[in-house]
């Protein structure tokens, strides 16, 4: 039997185009879009069907409001390109700041007076914090530039006020210092405080810190990851964020002997025994809670400080013993001196005073 031919498909016609005019561009010149179909009624219908879509679109964005649009932002252009921490910590929390004063109001309503009268008023917050909410709110509004819901950027003109005056960092006397060590040593949640105290380790350091770590024999922490939060919200260990945190830090005997007694339970210098890495919140509202609580009872005259104190404390005792500062500065991870000197000295009168011999003036 003679094959049948498959008859031959004919070729399907090639759409007609036509280009409209949908828009200007803010110096006036037209932007055209493509439109195709099978004949002319065709295309008109979906020229038409776009015009109503934009009509609708543009209604839509009409009405939108600073914390709808912010939060799109957001979600668009932070979310992907930073880690968690800083979407959470920096975005989020200062938009959340930015939405109680100017959330409700339609970002196409939004003006310089709005916004000066919050940048304005801002002598209750931290210079850093303003600023942050300053770069934020610019870069929101300047999005909305760029698609063209508004035409130019209520930023402009914008001053930010007088801020709070930052408050010094607390730290331990000497005196305190010892005790709050000789506590440490007996309690339950006590080696994250001494890595703090006696080794200036950061948080993220710690909850990353394991005893392969530390070498007794030569006297030397090695300080190479910490934790951090993933997209997911978990705690992961990564490398540290500038190089200099990647340090060697010479450690003393009472360290050794003290840390090196311990019957090593868990992979981690803080860990339970579970193996798993320590989030760095759980242990702040845990474990660390815990701990000052229990100090504040035996020692209720200490000062009440938090675990970024603990590290401050470190820096401060070892200056006030005469450690050179660029050696302070290398162990506690500063990629320059001035930030040792700034934010982790804390000197009075007295200090100033001892650090000057009269006697070899002329």
């Amino acid at each position: 039997m003679p094959e049948r031919l498959k008859p031959k498909k004919k070729k399907a016609k090639p759409l007609k185009q036509a280009k409209y005019t949908i828009g200007y561009t803010p110096d006036g010149k037209a932007i055209r879009k493509s439109f195709y179909g099978r004949n002319n009624k065709e295309i008109e219908a979906k020229y038409r069907a776009y015009q109503q879509e934009k009509f609708e679109e543009d209604r839509k964005q009409e009405f939108i409001t600073f914390k709808e649009f912010s939060e799109e932002w957001l979600d668009k252009f932070k979310r992907p390109s930073v880690s968690p921490v800083t979407y959470r910590s920096t975005y989020k929390a200062n938009l959340k700041t930015l939405n109680t004063s100017i959330g409700d109001i339609p970002v196409i309503k939004l003006t310089t007076n709005d916004l000066q009268a919050i940048f304005g008023s801002v002598s209750d917050i931290s210079k850093s914090k303003a600023q942050k909410m300053f770069i934020i709110a610019k870069a929101v509004l300047e999005h909305a530039v760029t698609i063209n819901l508004i035409t130019h950027n209520p930023m402009k003109g914008v001053v930010v006020g007088k801020t709070r005056k930052s408050e010094n960092k607390q730290a331990y006397t000497g005196e305190e210092y010892r005790q709050v060590v000789e506590f440490a040593k007996t309690h339950k949640y006590g080696n994250g405080p001494l890595l703090a105290l006696m080794a200036g380790l950061r948080l993220g350091e710690i909850c990353a810190l394991q005893w392969s770590d530390i070498d007794f024999y030569k006297k030397i922490l090695h300080v190479r990851k910490a934790t951090t939060i993933d997209n997911h919200g978990r705690s992961i260990i990564k490398e540290p964020k500038t190089a200099c945190s990647i340090r060697d830090i010479p450690i003393n005997d009472e360290f050794c002997q003290f840390f090196g007694a311990q019957i090593q339970l868990d992979t981690f210098v803080i860990g339970n025994g579970s193996n798993i890495i320590m989030d760095s919140m759980n242990y702040i509202h845990r474990n660390f809670k815990y701990f000052k609580n229990d100090l504040q009872k035996k020692y209720p005259h200490i000062q009440n400080l938090n675990m970024h104190e603990l590290r401050h404390s470190f820096g401060t005792v070892h200056y006030k013993a005469g450690t050179p500062i660029d050696v302070i500065s290398t162990i506690m991870g500063h990629s320059n001196i001035e930030i040792t000197k700034k934010i982790y000295v804390h000197d009075n009168v007295e200090d100033a005073r001892n650090r000057i011999d009269f006697s070899k003036l002329p």
